[in-house]
């Protein structure tokens, strides 16, 4: 668990970063801090820019200004610093992307075996481990298409924590799942939140923030309109846009 000054640290600061598609500004100006251990949820409508900020905290996608530090390491970067932040930062996305030709061990061990040069012995521990503790290692064996999506997003979380990443993304993890199976993802991670795992999630699911998150962000149109812990968030909505979406949505 993280240790309690951990969390006066800021892991991840942004700094007047902006993300262009074309002649779309996609992410406009944004400056924010994320401290270490917390625990941060992020909602608005879609088109809102919410799956593009995650996307460049992992460096999936390079910024057009601004600049990001994440553990010291700053992007826009070179490949080296690309490769240093996406062994930080882990991230699950809202389809799994599981390399369909593996086995569930395979999925789990590649990356630390290529990226870390962990020993094969090693990595199958680390992965019996991880997938045990999000309750499908009797799937170890298996591919993916014989899983369900609940299951598969599970193997898609121990997939990036096998990496062993301070902080973990998740771009609505639970949007491409049936209903019975949102309940078994976001109880791993509520395991993590409680872990004390740097996250930040982008969700609907407001029940599952109210409880987990240590702060809420509210964007539109590539902005972060509001920032407040989440107690504010759910009794005080003075912000129109805000009211607006959270009255669609509850």
């Amino acid at each position: 668990m993280q240790t309690s000054n951990h969390i006066n640290e800021s892991f991840i600061a942004c700094r007047s970063v902006s993300k262009f598609f074309g002649t779309f500004k996609a992410l406009d100006d944004v400056t924010i801090d994320i401290k270490q251990g917390e625990i941060v949820c992020i909602v608005g409508p879609s088109g809102s820019g919410k799956s593009t900020f995650l996307r460049v905290l992992n460096a999936l996608e390079t910024i057009d200004n601004g600049e990001i530090i994440i553990n010291k390491v700053r992007l826009p970067g070179d490949q080296k610093d690309v490769e240093e932040v996406r062994r930080e930062v882990g991230m699950v996305f809202q389809q799994f992307n599981l390399f369909e030709h593996m086995s569930i061990r395979e999925n789990v061990t590649f990356a630390p075996r290529v990226s870390r040069a962990v020993a094969t012995k090693d990595a199958d521990e680390l992965a019996e481990t991880l997938l045990k503790r999000v309750g499908i290692i009797e799937q170890i064996e298996k591919y993916p298409n014989h899983l369900s999506g609940g299951q598969q997003q599970r193997v898609a979380i121990a997939r990036a924590l096998a990496m062993k990443p301070q902080a973990m993304l998740f771009d609505e993890p639970t949007s491409a799942l049936d209903p019975e199976m949102v309940v078994e993802v976001l109880d791993v991670m509520r395991e993590l939140a409680h872990s004390g795992m740097t996250m930040i999630i982008v969700t609907h699911e407001m029940g599952f923030a109210k409880e987990a998150a240590s702060r809420m962000l509210f964007m539109s149109a590539g902005k972060f309109l509001v920032d407040m812990s989440t107690e504010q968030f759910f009794c005080d909505r003075d912000h129109p846009e805000l009211r607006r979406f959270m009255s669609n949505i509850l």
